[in-house]
């Protein structure tokens, strides 16, 4: 039968030529193991115990045994590894041609599964050709960038000068409440804190709004020089259009404003 452990096969086999057991009861123990594993099908643990069993009593029994388990559990390459082992260990054995045929058996199963295992070779892609870029045609308004970002920074200068204007007013504000904080009253360190406050508050705004307006005036100065500068750029590119009319023609022009 396929499960019955074929160890009775070598009965009568004799022992590597100097070769002495080293714990001749572990090695029963974990045979007995495997056997236990073979019958109930587990064969590679079966081939582990086997294995265990031949380094504890270099019995070649217990290789043959191992060669089976790996063979029944489809461990083809360690299978023949195995085998090759036993017939090292037990060149003359009586069933030398078996185990020859079971060796040649798992030598073709190991290549079909290296085969199975190894990946496809990989096909190269098509070198795919981009398409040439579409071609690029000239701006038909070639100032109206300058024009956009002109009107852009002028709104910032514009918007400011409006915080110019409106910390200058603050700073008025904080000098008429600085005079006007005790008129007619007695002096005090309140009155004195207070006025020391309304100074520092006051040189503040006055400092905003002196840098506010310059930066303000160059953003507004900056903004209607490229406006100009834009619009100069159209004026040198105007499209002027020919439209026959009932009595001759009629020309049209576009111009950027």
């Amino acid at each position: 039968m396929r499960r019955a452990v074929v160890a009775a096969v070598l009965a009568g086999l004799v022992a590597v030529a100097g070769a002495q057991p080293k714990d001749p009861a572990a090695a029963q123990a974990a045979f007995a193991e495997g056997q236990q594993r073979y019958a109930a099908g587990e064969y590679l643990i079966a081939a582990d115990r086997f294995e265990a069993a031949y380094a504890l009593d270099p019995d070649p029994v217990y290789l043959f045994n191992s060669a089976q388990a790996y063979r029944f559990g489809n461990a083809c390459a360690k299978a023949v590894a195995t085998y090759q082992r036993f017939l090292d260990a037990a060149p003359q054995a009586p069933n030398v041609a078996k185990v020859r045929q079971y060796m040649a058996q798992s030598e073709d199963c190991a290549k079909q599964q290296a085969a199975a295992q190894s990946p496809p070779p990989l096909v190269p892609d098509p070198i795919v050709t981009p398409p040439p870029p579409p071609p690029t045609h000239p701006t038909s308004d070639p100032g109206r960038a300058k024009r956009l970002v002109g009107l852009g920074l002028g709104g910032v200068g514009v918007v400011v000068l409006g915080v110019a204007g409106y910390y200058s007013y603050k700073s008025f504000d904080y000098a008429s409440q600085r005079e006007e904080l005790c008129n007619g009253c007695m002096w005090s360190d309140a009155f004195t804190t207070r006025q020391n406050q309304l100074n520092s508050k006051g040189e503040t705004a006055e400092t905003v709004a002196r840098i506010t307006l310059v930066a303000g005036g160059v953003a507004l100065l900056g903004g209607v020089g490229l406006y100009l500068w834009g619009r100069s750029d159209a004026a040198e590119h105007p499209t002027v259009t020919v439209v026959p009319t009932g009595t001759g023609a009629m020309a049209v022009g576009a111009f950027a404003f």
